[in-house]
């Protein structure tokens, strides 16, 4: 089956394929009627999913198998996380076959056919209206019921929750992934509500294990929410110190290896640092240098304004990092590092120029105004270092 790899599907994957965090949830969302007949000491994740190419578009899935109290006859809880962002209009349509999957991997492996109960986890904006499958069909008798397929499944409607209950289930990497999905979408939420998202670090002490989780949860509030560079470190500065030095080493560790890209940094706004400024500053000079040349030097100015933000930003970054993001030379980079930490304007300056040289026709004021924000960048490096 071909993996999503939307970042919604990653965090559902790193949260609930974690089997305390697995048993945290069926302990809080399972009924009491159902989760009482289950063993969780058994529980066991499987290396399997019934989710088949026509269903992928609909469905991830998580399966574990777990046994009965009594009878210690094995059951299989089925994690299906639901991908539209409103309720599929016939459920059981789509339950079916992902059951009916479930089933015939069960007989291609040899196996005794055992209790598929599907868990769906939602987190879309619109009500998810949970009713049986016999209600979808008008009958001229109830004689004719005993045609319809009678099974249920377990939703699980996160807009159904206060924020205050997914809370309850306490400090853990779980209630941080459901309080994130739920709110999806919403920056505001993230930025007023950051120290309960990530007030699960300071509950493990396990550093591996946490910074496990705190790397999904990071990249995943990168991915999904539009925040800005000074929201981001707002944020750090205001949590505890030992989370904000896992959180700047795990945001470093993420930009290097590309998981974070550009627009999750605030490149996203061109007029800012990037493309659509470059792009424009190349147009408007179009009639006197020529489309191509303009759009080059403008596209030129744009990587060299992101090396400067970055290295006034975001100085912990390493040279490579800045280099793959920005596009420049990681040379490029390390020099003009030098001239930030020698405050030497004049270098900078020239270092700057000189990447300009094989597009001759840069007009000086793109120069000058390059000069000044390199001006502004090294003031600013020298108050985050104190100086």
């Amino acid at each position: 089956m071909p993996k999503q790899h939307t970042p919604h599907d990653r965090l559902f994957r790193e949260t609930l394929s974690r089997r305390s965090q697995a048993i945290l949830f069926f302990k809080h969302f399972l009924p009491q009627d159902i989760a009482r007949h289950l063993d969780f000491r058994t529980l066991k994740l499987q290396n399997s999913s019934f989710v088949n190419e026509r269903l992928e578009n609909h469905y991830s899935d998580i399966v574990y198998a777990c046994r009965w109290k009594k009878s210690g006859e094995e059951a299989i809880l089925a994690f299906v996380l639901e991908h539209k962002s409103y309720p599929e209009k016939y459920p059981h349509l789509q339950l079916l076959r992902y059951m009916l999957e479930g089933y015939s991997y069960q007989l291609r492996q040899n196996k005794k056919l055992s209790l598929i109960i599907p868990v769906v986890l939602y987190h879309g904006r619109e009500k998810w209206q949970a009713r049986p499958f016999k209600d979808y069909f008008e009958l001229p008798h109830p004689l004719f019921g005993m045609f319809v397929p009678s099974f249920d499944y377990i939703l699980v409607d996160l807009a159904e929750y206060a924020d205050e209950q997914i809370l309850a289930i306490g400090m853990s990497f779980l209630a941080s992934s459901l309080l994130l999905f739920k709110h999806k979408q919403d920056k505001d939420f993230v930025l007023n509500n950051y120290r309960q998202i990530f007030i699960f670090v300071e509950g493990y002490e396990s550093r591996t294990e946490t910074m496990r989780y705190l790397d999904t949860l990071i990249l995943y509030v990168f991915q999904s929410f539009d925040i800005e560079r000074k929201e981001i470190l707002e944020i750090i500065d205001d949590l505890p110190k030992h989370v904000s030095d896992m959180f700047v080493s795990t945001y470093d560790k993420a930009i290097e290896s590309g998981k974070i890209k550009g627009e999750e940094l605030g490149m996203k706004k061109g007029e800012e640092l990037g493309m659509k400024k470059g792009e424009e500053l190349g147009m408007k000079k179009g009639e006197e240098l020529g489309i191509e040349k303009g759009a080059a030097i403008g596209l030129r100015r744009r990587s060299v304004e992101v090396v400067l933000e970055m290295l006034a930003s975001f100085p912990e970054l390493k040279d490579q990092g800045i280099a793959n993001l920005s596009k420049m030379p990681e040379g490029f980079v390390a020099k003009l590092r030098s001239c930030f930490q020698e405050k030497d304007l004049k270098t900078a300056t020239k270092i700057i120029a000189g990447v300009f040289k094989d597009l001759p026709h840069t007009p000086a004021s793109e120069l000058a105004a390059l000069q000044e924000q390199a001006m502004s960048a090294i003031k600013k490096r020298g108050k985050k270092n104190g100086a």
